[in-house]
């Protein structure tokens, strides 16, 4: 196995779960759909969980691990990238919240294949599984929102 420093990834992991509690809090105060604040408002608070779980392993705290298996459903694969600003309408932070739970996800899965321990394999693996979640009501909620009904 490959001598990799956990610390620093867990570090860089929990930074990322921070950015991403930023993005879903000011997207949320752009919308005035309940439904779209509801959901970006758990997406933060989930994110928090990720910051604290990842937090406490690296503390040598080793919490529940979730293990149900999440289906990818694709969506934004068909959509373009886009970066965010200050004028992105909720539309676009939608999208590139998507394209981030994926990157997420195949971060964390790709961790999962370096680190050392089965314990950290896990954390990992739950990560990326609870990221595609994320993903999956996204689409859910883009799907809904903004695409016209066939």
């Amino acid at each position: 196995m490959i001598d990799i420093d956990i610390n620093g990834i867990i570090d860089f992991a929990i930074k990322e779960e921070i950015r991403f509690q930023k993005i879903y809090s000011d997207a949320a105060k752009r919308t005035e759909n309940n439904a779209l604040l509801t959901m970006l408002n758990d997406l933060s608070a989930m994110e928090k969980s990720h910051e604290e779980k990842l937090k406490a392993f690296k503390n040598g705290e080793v919490g529940e691990i979730g293990k149900v298996q999440i289906q990818d459903l694709k969506l934004s694969d068909y959509l373009s990238d886009k970066e965010i600003d200050d004028t992105s309408n909720i539309q676009d932070i939608i999208v590139y919240a998507m394209k981030s739970e994926k990157n997420a996800n195949e971060l964390y899965t790709r961790l999962s294949n370096l680190v050392n321990t089965d314990q950290e394999k896990k954390l990992f693996l739950s990560l990326a599984n609870e990221e595609l979640g994320h993903k999956n009501r996204l689409e859910k909620m883009y799907e809904d929102n903004f695409m016209p009904e066939n």
